[in-house]
């Protein structure tokens, strides 16, 4: 976490120290770093404000509901949870098979129970809102990888085919990756943030 702090401090002009497991940026901020198993509530720490990054569709809506719960009335900001949105630029005969397939392999249970998956982002946005005590808002936060940068496209259309393929048609989806990594293209992949604020 230092590595990827300093640049940002640096460019604040905030000089960034660590001190075993807190890292302390400039004069104000401090960062305590722990390691919590995140299915046994009780180990959550108390805080000022919750943030996410790449989360929300990996737990199930009982994780969510517990969020929620324990959220109160601090901040939460949770960013990057897919929404089932992906373009392949140019697009594959088979593209909706493999996303189809995908996005069902994202509601399994991957270690908290089955999930949401692509709605999770948008199932606690509702909640919170239900319960009228933030104010929030659900912006796009897309990635947007291009044909150039072939590392990433290719590492992306081997995960999106190793899940597919233990859910859908294991043959059509190895097809699918092949042509996929023989041909250039673009990716656009779907994510939402989510911000709740308090009052």
């Amino acid at each position: 976490m230092p590595e990827a702090l300093a640049p940002w401090a640096a460019a604040l002009g905030l000089d960034l120290t660590e001190r075993g497991d807190v890292l302390a940026i400039g004069p104000r901020i401090e960062v305590e770093r722990r390691c919590l198993d995140l299915r046994a509530p009780a180990d959550w720490p108390d805080a000022d404000a919750v943030t996410t990054q790449a989360l929300l569709d990996l737990v199930d809506e009982a994780f969510l509901a517990d969020l929620d719960r324990r959220l109160g009335l601090r901040p939460l900001l949770a960013a990057l949870s897919v929404d089932g949105r992906v373009h392949w630029h140019p697009s594959d005969p088979d593209d909706g098979l493999v996303q189809a397939a995908f996005r069902a392999h994202q509601r399994t249970d991957r270690g908290f129970g089955p999930s949401p998956g692509v709605l999770a982002a948008t199932w606690l946005a509702a909640r919170l809102r239900a319960r009228d005590t933030h104010r929030v808002w659900l912006s796009e936060a897309d990635w947007r990888i291009p044909a150039d940068d072939r590392a990433m496209v290719e590492e992306m259309a081997t995960g999106i085919a190793h899940a597919a393929a233990e859910v859908g048609d294991a043959a059509r989806v190895a097809a699918w990756r092949e042509r996929r990594l023989a041909q250039p293209a673009a990716l656009t992949v779907g994510h939402l943030d989510l911000l709740a604020l308090p009052g």
